[in-house]
């Protein structure tokens, strides 16, 4: 008769001891990402700090009290929409908690709006597209299929933080085709090459989160 002793050590999963850390001065528009800017409700935005994680499991973003959906964590970035619960707000504290660990309170500086052009490289091409094609609006071969834009043709820009909207949809709903969620906190001006183009529309882009879209031509 074969008899074996076995011992069996049975380990615990390890517990993150670190608190996350969300720099002061860290949260920016998640378009453009200009420094020092404050951020607008219903836009993305982004914190940068340290020990977050690469997973939205048990992370949480609270601004002014608000749980922010979020669009993506990564160890020192956060990407997530800023609740429109805050309209009206001049700041707002915020707060990153992952794996039941909190980190300190930063104070975020709030706008009724705050502008940002989505970028598509780190050369500044902007992410302007002709509409009712599939082509950007750049360089002939600068990204697939890319073209310049023709005088007349109307492009349309993507953007944030344009603030107050009609039809506002719900933190953390898409907007919708019908009924449109267009701009309602003031006129919206683009320039192009230093001439005024007023927008045959501004607002959110169906089917996104936290999307603006421009219409000009």
């Amino acid at each position: 008769l074969f008899r074996s002793n076995v011992d069996i050590a049975y380990a615990s999963a390890p517990v993150a001891t670190t608190p996350p850390v969300a720099n002061i001065g860290g949260v920016l528009n998640d378009a453009g990402f200009t420094v020092g800017a404050p951020i607008a409700p219903g836009s993305i935005a982004a914190v940068f700090g340290s020990s977050f994680g690469t997973s939205t499991d048990g992370v949480t973003v609270l601004v002014g009290g608000i749980a922010a959906p979020l669009f993506g964590v990564y160890a020192t970035q956060i990407n997530f929409q800023v609740p429109w619960q805050l309209l009206g707000q001049t700041q707002a504290a915020l707060t990153v908690t992952k794996g039941g660990l909190t980190s300190a309170s930063i104070t975020v500086p709030m706008a009724g709006s705050a502008p940002g052009i989505f970028l598509l490289n780190s050369a500044g091409q902007a992410a302007v597209e002709i509409a009712g094609t599939a082509s950007i609006a750049a360089p002939a071969a600068a990204f697939p299929g890319s073209r310049p834009a023709q005088r007349g043709e109307y492009i349309t820009i993507y953007c944030t933080g344009l603030g107050a909207v009609t039809n506002q949809p719900a933190t953390g709903a898409l907007a919708t085709a019908s009924p449109l969620s267009s701009t309602s906190g003031g006129p919206v001006t683009v320039s192009i090459g230093g001439v005024n183009a007023s927008p045959s529309f501004s607002g959110l882009a169906p089917g996104f989160l936290g999307l603006y879209q421009i219409n000009v031509d």
